[in-house]
């Protein structure tokens, strides 16, 4: 990672300070501590599997992982079961959490870090509240502040900086004078 990438990461992480510091009232340590490991999960992992993972199918590394979440996470939603059963819209809203914005995000995130790598990958975190801002305005009506759009700038301009392409080094134009052309059938010859 050049000096770019890390401004533009720097920058990212920024602008998701500026959209979620103002909300960070309340809440225990314990809360916070889960965000933290998050946090930290989500920017270990994209490098994890890129370099001890890149060579185990997706399928097969998504599903052991999600059975480990399930199996995490059952006794605290067992002790916090609630008394009724919810209703079927609230039952379908859970099934498509877990199908959509879990299983499937998972299977695209890790294909997307065997294509572009982990750094160009990890910057889809920065890009998830923005996006989660923007549908709470276009759905919930939710208002867009001025500190929102500025955490928008923010966080896009970091994407840009951290997912930007190297500038080529060592490559100089040749001049158009010196030029050679391949002919058909194979020989060189200068203009």
């Amino acid at each position: 990672m050049g000096t770019r990438r890390i401004a533009g990461l720097a920058l990212g992480l920024a602008g998701v300070t500026v959209l979620t510091l103002p909300h960070l009232t309340g809440g225990d340590a314990r809360s916070l501590a889960e965000v933290l490991v998050t946090v930290v999960g989500y920017a270990t992992a994209p490098l994890i599997a890129a370099r001890y993972l890149k060579d185990v199918p997706t399928l097969q590394l998504i599903t052991p992982c999600l059975m480990l979440a399930a199996v995490v996470y059952a006794p605290a939603a067992f002790l916090t079961r609630p008394a009724t059963m919810p209703s079927g819209e609230v039952l379908a809203a859970l099934a498509g959490l877990g199908v959509v914005c879990t299983a499937i995000a998972f299977v695209a995130f890790l294909e997307l870090i065997k294509e572009v790598g982990p750094t160009r990958a990890g910057v889809i975190t920065y890009v998830n509240p923005a996006v989660a801002v923007a549908a709470g305005a276009i759905f919930l009506d939710e208002s867009l502040t001025p500190g929102i759009l500025a955490a928008f700038t923010l966080i896009l301009a970091g994407s840009v900086l951290a997912t930007a392409a190297a500038p080529k080094r060592g490559i100089r134009p040749v001049p158009w004078s010196t030029r050679q052309t391949s002919r058909a059938d194979g020989r060189v010859e200068s203009p």
